[in-house]
Formats: structure tokens, C-alpha cells, sequence
């Protein structure tokens, strides 16, 4: 062996790392964009620190405290990009990511997106609370309500405008199995933050000599501490609280629309090998419906029924008949597909 040989490429071979140690925390993350399908970012791969991965989380409306809001991707780290935009975060919505090293330290700052999302469609309308509607009876703090009618923020000190906020209570009391709660608001003003909350029960005693009350005026239940709106949440059949906050500053805050929304997903249901006879067969459903909004049948006979008819949707169960070529009624054969809720 060429010990000068060797000694050579050691002396003149020159690689530099610029390691940086996973106790400081990593770089924050260049940029993350968001619109209703996915949400991209900037990975940190020229960076030597090890990443373990990413977190996202988001804000109904514009509000970049990191602390409150809500982790998506079911909790867990985000690794690769992009990644699919949630279907419970919708209107306008801040995005905010950190990256966090092998540690478990988050960058010093939160790299921000704001960003329209688009709103999901209120599938089936069970009941819907149109603030302006009731006329803002809520609480509107730091505002008042003009004649459009719409809550207003009203001049603390010139040319700032005080912060707004509005509460509501809404009643849920009817739906179906996987209903959603959905909100709708429109607002002017530098941010807006979305909240909710559902008066929890709770045990009328604690120990078996302990009273069911302490004073007179106190509820026999708690009202819990406000939430972030993850966007929409699964109803129950309770009492909400809702609240929208507008800071204070420059822009006065206007809260022109708010509604809450209960509604229902579809029920789908699928029959085959259906025998419909010559007087008409109501479909055997095994769901329990509101209403039916859509039958599609395919006939399985086509050699003697030439076409089949819906005559009516009734939640019993909807009535079908098959005809022949020359439009009379004949016995026949289907498969079907039902949706209604």
C-alpha cells in the first residue's frame, strides 16, 4: 500500500457538515399553501438537523395563535407532501405549520397560510339558526346591532375600533344518526375567531352524604370551557354555545351573517333481484327514511319488461312497475339503488 498515496487523499479530501444539534430547535419551515384539495409546504431537506416530521394545524377565520388551534391529520406528524385538505375545514381558514426534530422540539415559529377554503354543502337541512333572522339575539359585547341587521364594533378610541364579540345559544334537538353541526359566517375586520361549546352534564352528587346543590342559583350542570370550531362536529341532541371574536384595531369588526346548520348524511341503500309484479311492488327497504330522494333501477328481465317506472317515493317504501314495448304493465325483475336520509 502507498502510504504517501494514502496519506494524500486525507490531507487534500475536505468535506465540511454544518451539523446543528437536535436540543435547538429546527428551522421554521420557508412556506405552506392551502386550498380545498391539498396543502403543500416547503420540506427542510437542505437541512442537516433530523426532522422527525411536521405539524399542521388550523383556524377557522384568520387567528395565528398556534397554542389554540386544531391539529389535523388525525394528530399525527406529517411527513411528506402535499396532503389532503381535511373535509371538516372550510371558508375562510388560517394554516399554521412547525417542523419538530428528533427531540420532539417545535421551530421557533409557525409558518402561516390564509386561505378560502371552499364550504361543504349542507347535505339534507334538518334545522337551521339564522342569527340575523332572530334579530342577533345573542350577546354582542364591545358592538351593537344596526338595522340590516348585522353586529357592529363600536369606535374605543380613535381611529381603533373595540374588539366584537357575539354568543349565541342554539338548541339541537332534532336528527339522525351521523348528523353534522355546520357554521356559516361572513365578517369584516382584521380576524375572526370561531368557538363552540356543549353544556355538559354532570353528576347531581359526589359523595353519598354530599348534597345535590350547593346554592340556590347554581346550575346543576357545567357549561365546559369554549372549543376551537374544528370545523364541524358531530350533533347531539343538546344546547350549544357559539361565539365569534373580532380584535380590536384599525378595521372595524362587522359580523354580517352567522348560521348554524344541522344536517343529515344520505342513506344509501341498494336492492337486487327485486320481483315487481303486474299491479306494482313497493321496494322491501330495510332503512328507516325522512324522505327519498332518488330511485334508480336497472331491469334484469329485459327480454320481457322494456321499462320500469317509480311511481311514487313514499318513505314506506317506493311504489315501481315494469311495462312491456307496447306499455302495459307486466310483472318483472329489478335491482335498485335508494338514497334518501
Amino acid at each position: 500500500m502507498n502510504l504517501k498515496h494514502l496519506y494524500k487523499i486525507k490531507k487534500t479530501s475536505n468535506v465540511t457538515i454544518n451539523y446543528i444539534s437536535n436540543t435547538q430547535p429546527p428551522a421554521n419551515v420557508e412556506w405552506i399553501l392551502a386550498d380545498s384539495e391539498n396543502i403543500s409546504f416547503k420540506l427542510l431537506n437542505n437541512d442537516m438537523r433530523q426532522i422527525r416530521g411536521y405539524q399542521i394545524r388550523a383556524h377557522s377565520g384568520i387567528n395565528y395563535d398556534w397554542s389554540s388551534a386544531i391539529t389535523i391529520n388525525n394528530g399525527n406528524l406529517v411527513t411528506t407532501t402535499p396532503l389532503s385538505t381535511p373535509d371538516n375545514i372550510y371558508g375562510e381558514s388560517t394554516f399554521l405549520i412547525k417542523a419538530i426534530n428528533l427531540n420532539g422540539i417545535y421551530s421557533a415559529n409557525a409558518t402561516s397560510d390564509i386561505s378560502p377554503i371552499n364550504s361543504p354543502s349542507a347535505i339534507n337541512v334538518l334545522s337551521q339558526f339564522n342569527q340575523a333572522q332572530l334579530g342577533w339575539n345573542g350577546i354582542t359585547t364591545g358592538g351593537s346591532v344596526d338595522n340590516y341587521p348585522k353586529a357592529y364594533s363600536l369606535s374605543s378610541v380613535v381611529p381603533d375600533f373595540s374588539s366584537l364579540t357575539y354568543e349565541c345559544v342554539v338548541n339541537v334537538s332534532d336528527i339522525s344518526a351521523g348528523s353534522r353541526i355546520l357554521i356559516s359566517f361572513q365578517y369584516n375586520g382584521s380576524a375572526i375567531t370561531a368557538e363552540y361549546r356543549q353544556t355538559a352534564p354532570k353528576l347531581m352528587w359526589t359523595n353519598d352524604m354530599d348534597p345535590m346543590w350547593t346554592n340556590d342559583s347554581d346550575l346543576l350542570w357545567s357549561l365546559g370551557d369554549y372549543l376551537t370550531w374544528p370545523g364541524y362536529v358531530i350533533a347531539n341532541q343538546a344546547t350549544y354555545n357559539f361565539r365569534l371574536s373580532i380584535p380590536a384595531g384599525s378595521i372595524q369588526g362587522k359580523i354580517m351573517d352567522f348560521v348554524v346548520i344541522v344536517d343529515a348524511p344520505d342513506i344509501i341503500e341498494t336492492l337486487t333481484n327485486v320481483a315487481i309484479s303486474v299491479n306494482g311492488t313497493r321496494l322491501p327497504i330495510t332503512n328507516t327514511y325522512r324522505s327519498i330522494k332518488d330511485v334508480q333501477i336497472s331491469i334484469n328481465n329485459v327480454n320481457i319488461a322494456a321499462r320500469a317506472e317509480v311511481i311514487d317515493m313514499s318513505i314506506d317504501g317506493p311504489m315501481v312497475k315494469c311495462f312491456d314495448i307496447n306499455n302495459n304493465a307486466i310483472d318483472g325483475n329489478i335491482n335498485a339503488i335508494i338514497t334518501g336520509y
